[in-house]
């Protein structure tokens, strides 16, 4: 197996070509310092290798995307930053496709994952989750509801994009069982890349809604159209949307010493304040966890 150190040398000439290396110099710091107990916690290798190399699928905003100089932005591309001040080490933002993730990890090319990844029992047989968001999902359709939709019945035989490999897939099939339950079509699901291609295929007519996490959707629905092509369903029956899950950093089981360090250096930015600032920077305050642990997903 190449070792973290080889990898990172053979990856820097196409992280110069992509645009996403060396950003980290141009960036005020975001934190108050190295935390020496997380740094201390940092795996010899990486820090032989001498950068941190993280997945971000983008864009997905409001954790990630291109500011109009073309430099990513975004809460989960700040927490990154943040990390590798708490951990004294340089970050490498590395564009990666969601749905190949985690593989990324496994083939060492990227050391954690922080994209706005749902915390699930099935993913953590392969991943511990590093906790900084608690949101439900939302779904949504054309400005002005032309479907009519005012409860979750409402929904079947309809097509309701998401993402691939995106745990609002399983809500989709949820609901389909209800609709199947009352006797009525099941949702048709259409599994597209990102959200973005959820978000165009809706305004094409395509299909007639789309399900995501909740900070995504609303961000959405304030900025698509000037805030005026889409719309966010409210169901009475689910005032808080559905299914609030835990968003985390993913961090493979068998680096228990990269999820302590950081779970360390996450718990440091939350204590001097960092955490919240980040949150409101984005627009995220009422998705902030209780606390900073580790895989609090639940059956």
């Amino acid at each position: 197996m190449k070792s973290r150190r080889l990898l990172a040398l053979l990856a820097i000439p196409a992280l110069l070509l992509a645009g996403c290396a060396g950003q980290e110099a141009e960036r005020a710091p975001l934190t108050k310092g190295v935390d020496e107990a997380a740094k201390a916690a940092l795996p010899q290798d990486i820090r032989d290798a001498g950068v941190l190399n993280v997945a971000v699928d983008y864009p997905y905003p409001p954790f990630a995307s291109d500011d109009e100089n073309g430099n990513p932005m975004g809460l989960d591309i700040d927490l990154a930053y943040a990390l590798g001040e708490k951990l004294d080490i340089k970050v490498n933002i590395n564009k990666q496709p969601f749905d190949t993730a985690v593989a990324s990890l496994q083939a060492n090319t990227n050391d954690i994952i922080l994209s706005g990844m749902n915390d699930t029992l099935e993913r953590q047989k392969t991943l511990d989750f590093i906790e900084y968001l608690h949101a439900g999902f939302a779904i949504a359709v054309p400005a002005g509801n032309p479907k009519g939709i005012s409860e979750v019945l409402d929904l079947c035989g309809l097509t309701i994009a998401s993402q691939k490999a995106s745990t609002t897939g399983d809500i989709l099939v949820g609901i389909s069982e209800e609709c199947k339950a009352a006797g009525k079509a099941e949702v048709k699901m259409h599994e597209l890349a990102t959200v973005p291609d959820s978000n165009t295929a809706l305004q094409a007519g395509n299909v007639d809604g789309f399900i995501g996490d909740a900070p995504i959707m609303a961000f959405l629905a304030e900025t698509s159209g000037d805030g005026k092509a889409v719309e966010l369903l409210e169901f009475p029956e689910l005032p808080k949307g559905f299914d609030p899950v835990f968003t985390g950093i993913g961090v493979l089981k068998s680096d228990e010493g990269l999820s302590e360090a950081i779970l360390l250096a996450m718990k440091s930015i939350e204590e001097e304040g960092t955490y919240d600032e980040l949150l409101k920077r984005s627009g995220l305050e009422q998705y902030r966890v209780e606390r900073i642990d580790v895989n609090l997903a639940e059956n």
